[in-house]
């Protein structure tokens, strides 16, 4: 077992379970789903569903705090707070 803990202060833990095999039943039913750039997906009738936004706000939000770090003095209290602010933003645009 592995514990991490990330520059945004969260921990986490590793480790491997042994299963067995169990197969999915089967389905009569089947659909597709294209995934792209344009819309975020495209169902099998049609359906358009359009891209989510929070990335650009996330990212938008991790500019800002990124300035403020930039403005604080070295070795600072309040540098440290900026510091994690921006490695917390960090981890919500990649988790995004």
């Amino acid at each position: 077992m592995r514990v991490i803990k990330d520059p945004a202060g969260r921990y986490f833990a590793s480790f491997v379970v042994e299963a067995g095999e169990h197969p999915l039943p089967q389905t009569q039913i089947e659909t597709g789903i294209d995934l792209g750039l344009g819309h975020f997906a495209v169902l099998a009738n049609g359906r358009k569903i359009d891209s989510p936004r929070f990335l650009r706000r996330a990212q938008k939000r991790l500019t800002r705090l990124q300035r403020s770090l930039s403005r604080k003095a070295r070795g600072s209290t309040n540098r440290v707070k900026a510091r994690i602010k921006v490695a917390r933003q960090h981890v919500k645009v990649a988790d995004a």
